[in-house]
């Protein structure tokens, strides 16, 4: 496979398979790295919310964005 990810869609769900070679690459990532990977997703996946609740509401002030922020982040909704 050619590509890193691969992407297979089924009713607007993604199923991502990692290649073998990116499988490879983070095995040999130790414990530490790993770790640093994680955070650095979750870190930019809350800059995304924030910004994109920013967007919808230009009318809150930065600690209203922050709760709500944290509201989406620690509320786990049960899909449809």
């Amino acid at each position: 496979m050619t590509d890193e990810i691969n992407t297979t869609e089924s009713n607007s769900r993604h199923i991502e398979i990692v290649s073998d070679e990116m499988a490879e690459i983070l095995r040999r990532k130790t414990p530490t790295e790993r770790l640093a990977m994680a955070h650095g997703m979750w870190r930019a996946a809350r800059r995304r919310i924030y910004h994109s609740i920013r967007g919808e509401h230009p009318e809150w002030n930065d600690l209203q964005i922050m709760d709500e922020t944290n509201r989406r982040f620690l509320t786990m909704e049960r899909p449809e």
